[in-house]
């Protein structure tokens, strides 16, 4: 699936990451798969705007 412009990270009401039974951060790349589900009723959403997509060895050789 081709990036999109936007990453959206579920957070729950005082802001700290939601989390699965696995624990993993829930973070979506379409709304439409998200904002409809009862279990994100209470919570907050985090908008990311990507702005650059680099390759590891780029970003390794910008520190």
């Amino acid at each position: 699936m081709k990036s999109s412009d936007k990453i959206y990270l579920i957070l729950n009401n005082d802001e700290t990451q939601y989390q699965n039974k696995r624990q993993e951060s829930m973070i979506y790349k379409q709304l439409e798969r998200f904002v409809e589900q009862a279990r994100y009723v209470d919570c907050k959403v985090a908008v990311y705007e990507l702005k650059e997509i680099v390759p590891m060895n780029i970003l390794k050789k910008r520190i």
